[in-house]
């Protein structure tokens, strides 16, 4: 699969770039450095933009604005009458391939629309592929992969090795794997509660049916295992009393008409104290049957204490919609390209504590709310003291008013996660006045039953009770079917979505393991690369081997320090300087970048050197020449380096005009109003505007440029020949003038001249000592450094630029070994 060179740029009313009708044009060059540099609000930044929201689709400084800020309007150049912002990117196949032409067009309302003048089939798609983490790197970028927590720079790591999808994948797992998570999204504890509850109605009919079986036929047994047998037995024993023979014939306890049964009895005894007896031993059953159990109190002062931790919880967290909120802004501060993770990008506060990290402590509040809401609705659903409320409530001996029932409500305030301990000790304390007169009925019904067992002949008291225990054994055996039926579903349902936990567990640690041996793996790869760029980069001090280290389960990253001074494990966050840690991120980023072999084969950076000093500024640059570039290496990539650093435009100058590797342009205009345009930086640009301008009348203008050409052509003629110069010279900026410079190269030839050695000519000596320098010096320098009053006409210096050609040439000579001879300069004074 071929990899893609970016090499045009066109850019029209998008961002601080108006150009309208007249593109800002750039061309780069495959196999050489690519170097851009501007001034300040000339429209550098702009150009990385444009690079950036054609590949990304977004504008991590614009996202970042709030939304009373509009930020969607800032896109396309306010000043651009059309409304419509067009970027223009030509991207070269490394095969040899046809070019892949694409447009991106960004309207004033937001609209977006990518076409291929080429006829690429699809160009979104192409764009997309190109979306690395080291395509497009700002000196924020590089600040934020220090600086970020392990996590957050493991993620960032994942996308620059190409691990961006597998992470994501891991991501994903441990999202679905999380305890948590699993136990919200599959309502575990509400399915536990459900379950718990069956189980406990299973037993509590188990029981009931074992008593009556006893009551029934006197005898005790200890499970129902044998349901039908148990059913028979009971069903003979009551078939066998001949006054409910004729209404057990062919029927049996389960399906008897109870009411016939008891209808008989008073049939054959007659009398209405039989009738009111029945009735008084079912009120004396659902009585007792309602009455409180030792659980059920203590079940109560949990369900309180669980209450009221969770209104606590609530009132700490605050409203709904402010979790929202946060959700909201924890996601924009998390993205890789918002700016500042101390800013808040709802009311722009600057913060000691990172965004992220207040907002996931504000967040975990809410969670441990909605955990304690999920834990009082599964104390809700499986709680004693409310099946208790439930049969008080629903008791056929007592009559409560629909007004006085607060079960179902409580259940469906739990449901809804809105029960309060409030609402709770309300439904206790109507219980209370419920229970004294459940107490009183039972006493009542008790003292009642007292009364006609006396008055009833014993032999009818007896079979009244044996008919209302099985009664109860028909009940408790129906209860026992249902509640065992609907255990059996929970458990079923249960244990399915245990093994899918299971599952999604060992899933998730199979692609967590394996994706951390293969980070542990990249990271080894580019071990070597990055310590031996950073060593060049900050060369002449301890080589403190800068060192990644992958945490084995988790995506954590952190960044150590082999050798501090002698100590090792330390923290390079910690104890580094800006410009140091920096040059850390920036090897690890290029010795990354360059290991991939993704569509991207190019690097856009802008202002990266921003916190480097000018050592390491250069040692950079010549890092991405020398070792890094397309040209200089098999896997290399192309650079395009943007910078309003005038140290480095001198380097970029220096590089481009000897021609290794290097294509420089420049940025002039008058952003964002008016247009801008690039020139190119080659040997002779200076010469040409200083040219232009003189030959127009513009002395002013064309004067300046002047002195700079002849700067220039010292400072070459001192490099290629290596002339020496004293120190305050090749350190001091400001000490590389004209004079110094004249001084360095007239020692110089005066020392291998004395020796015997020199290699200019008898007439390039002459020509140098008394014809051209006198001529430089007479005519330019002393005016210019002076100041004198009379003007210089443009024809002088029009003759200066001609005399700064001439002295440069006293310093070449023809190669004629070669056809046609070939122009050269020495290789020093004293050598060919």
């Amino acid at each position: 699969m071929p990899r893609y060179y970016l090499t045009k740029l066109g850019v029209e009313g998008f961002r601080g770039i108006k150009n309208e009708g007249d593109p800002l044009t750039l061309r780069f060059k495959p196999d050489a450095v690519n170097s851009i540099y501007a001034q300040n609000g000339i429209g550098k930044t702009s150009l990385f933009e444009a690079i950036s929201y054609a590949i990304f689709d977004k504008l991590p400084k614009l996202d970042g604005l709030q939304r009373s800020e509009r930020p969607e309007t800032y896109y396309v150049n306010r000043f651009h009458t059309g409304g419509v912002g067009s970027i223009s990117l030509e991207f070269t196949p490394d095969d040899g391939t046809a070019a892949v032409e694409i447009v991106v067009q960004r309207t004033a309302a937001g609209q977006r629309t990518v076409t291929s003048p080429t006829g690429h089939a699809d160009p979104e798609a192409f764009l997309a592929a190109l979306a690395e983490d080291f395509t497009v790197v700002d000196y924020a970028k590089f600040t934020r992969f220090i600086d970020d927590s392990p996590l957050d720079r493991g993620r960032t790591f994942s996308s620059l090795i190409g691990l961006a999808r597998f992470a994501h994948l891991r991501q994903r797992f441990d999202q679905a794997s999380n305890t948590r998570a699993f136990n919200t999204d599959f309502q575990m504890a509400a399915l536990k509660a459900k379950l718990e509850a069956a189980e406990k109605l299973v037993r509590d009919h188990r029981a009931a049916a074992l008593s009556a079986y006893e009551a029934v036929t006197g005898t005790a047994i200890q499970d129902l295992s044998a349901e039908v047998q148990r059913v028979a037995e009971i069903t003979a024993a009551l078939a066998a009393i001949p006054t409910l023979a004729p209404v057990f014939a062919g029927k049996d306890i389960l399906t008897v008409d109870m009411d016939a049964a008891r209808a008989a009895i008073v049939a054959a005894e007659g009398g209405p104290a039989k009738a009111e007896y029945q009735k008084v031993l079912r009120n004396i059953e659902a009585l007792s049957q309602s009455a409180p159990t030792p659980e059920a109190a203590a079940d109560i002062g949990t369900l309180l204490d669980l209450a009221r931790r969770h209104d606590a919880a609530v009132a700490l967290a605050g409203s709904k919609s402010r979790q929202d909120l946060f959700e909201a802004a924890k996601g924009v501060v998390e993205e890789a390209d918002y700016s500042d993770p101390h800013q808040c990008p709802v009311c722009d506060t600057h913060i000691e504590e990172p965004i992220a990290t207040r907002m996931e402590r504000l967040l975990e509040r809410y969670r441990e709310a909605d955990q304690l809401g999920e834990e009082v609705k599964q104390a809700v659903t499986a709680s004693v003291w409310l099946d208790w409320l439930n049969k008080l409530e629903s008791c056929a001996a007592l009559t409560v008013a629909d007004d006085k029932k607060h079960r179902a409500s409580i259940r469906q305030l739990a449901n809804e996660n809105r029960l309060t301990e409030g609402r709770l000790r309300e439904a206790v304390d109507n219980a209370q006045p419920l229970e004294e007169e459940r107490k009183t009925a039972l006493e009542t019904a008790q003292k009642r039953e007292q009364e006609l067992q006396a008055e009833l002949p014993p032999s009818l008291v007896a079979l009244t009770q044996q008919l209302e225990a099985g009664s109860r054994f028909r009940e408790a055996i129906l209860g026992h079917r249902t509640a065992a039926k609907e255990a059996s579903a929970w458990r079923s349902h249960k244990k399915w979505r245990e093994r899918w936990q299971t599952f999604i567990g060992a899933a998730a640690k199979t692609v967590g393991e394996a994706e951390s041996r293969l980070a542990t793996q990249r990271i080894n790869a580019i071990e070597a690369s990055y310590q031996d760029l950073f060593r060049g980069l900050v060369r002449g001090g301890v080589d403190m081997r800068p060192k990644l280290e992958r945490s084995a389960d988790s995506e954590d990253v952190d960044l150590k320090l082999e050798n501090f001074y002698g100590e090792a494990g330390i923290s390079a966050r910690a104890v580094l300087s800006e410009s140091y840690r920096n040059a850390i991120a920036g090897s690890i980023f290029f010795a990354a970048a360059v290991k991939q072999s993704g569509p991207a084969r190019f690097m856009v950076l802008d202002d990266i050197t921003s916190s480097f000093d000018g050592g390491h500024q250069f040692a950079l640059m010549e890092a991405l020449r020398t070792k890094l570039q397309a040209s200089a290496a098999a896997d290399g990539l192309q650079f395009i380096v943007l910078s309003h650093d005038t140290l480095l435009e001198k380097y970029f100058d220096k590089t481009a005009s000897e021609q290794v590797g290097w294509h420089h342009q420049r940025l002039q205009g008058a952003a964002p109003t008016g247009n801008v345009y690039a020139s190119q930086l080659d040997a002779n640009r200076l010469k040409n505007l200083a040219t232009t301008h003189l030959q127009a009348g513009q002395v002013d203008i064309g004067q300046p440029f002047v002195r700079q050409y002849l700067e220039f052509k010292l400072s070459q003629i001192i490099s290629k020949l290596k002339i020496p110069v004293p120190p305050d010279y090749a350190i001091r900026s400001d000490n590389k003038t004209v004079g110094n410079a004249l001084d360095a190269i007239s020692s110089a030839i005066d020392l291998f001249d004395s020796a015997g050695r020199i290699v200019l000519s008898a007439q390039q000596k002459t020509d140098f000592r008394n014809q051209h320098v006198p001529a430089i010096i007479a005519n330019y320098v002393s005016h210019y450094e002076t100041g004198g009053g009379t003007p210089i006409n443009a024809h002088v210096l029009l003759g200066v630029l001609q005399s700064v050609d001439d002295l440069a040439e006293c310093f070449r000579y023809d190669d004629t070994s070669k056809t046609p001879p070939e122009r050269k300069w020495y290789r020093n004074l004293g050598q060919w």
